[in-house]
């Protein structure tokens, strides 16, 4: 999900500032795709950015979002499974979900404009922004 939302956004204009993996490689490859810094350590994160995207394996998600809402509060967090709830964002002000309704795989392309994303969030000014941010990516929102 990560490479192909990366390319995605990269491709509509939409700069990825930073990609994280707990794999150095995958995120030094998938950065140099998306024209964006890498980094395989927590602590090199940069927390002023608008968005975080958790686009990693489900039991991931909750760690992932408790440390960074630790540093920052006010993060906006968003995940794209479609087995989690949002839940998962214990006291996050802005968080929500991104559900591609399509299977991914790193080789398969994919025409992601014909993707149907599901959106949900808590607050309505931030769900209106993921349709955004969706709606820029795919016709199907």
């Amino acid at each position: 999900m990560a490479t192909h939302l990366a390319k995605a956004f990269s491709k509509n204009g939409i700069i990825v500032h930073q990609i994280y993996s707990q794999t150095c490689d995958n995120s030094e490859v998938l950065a140099w795709q998306s024209n964006a810094v890498y980094t395989c350590d927590l602590d090199e994160l940069d927390m002023n950015v608008d968005l975080f995207i958790f686009a990693v394996k489900d039991e991931v998600i909750k760690q992932l979002s408790k440390f960074i809402l630790q540093k920052n509060p006010i993060a906006k967090v968003v995940h794209t499974s479609g087995s989690v709830g949002l839940d998962v964002f214990e006291n996050a002000v802005n968080a929500g979900i991104l559900y591609p309704l399509q299977s991914f795989s790193k080789t398969k392309k994919i025409d992601i404009s014909a993707v149907p994303f599901l959106i949900t969030s808590d607050n309505s000014n931030f769900k209106n922004e993921l349709i955004a941010l969706a709606t820029l990516l795919s016709d199907k929102v």
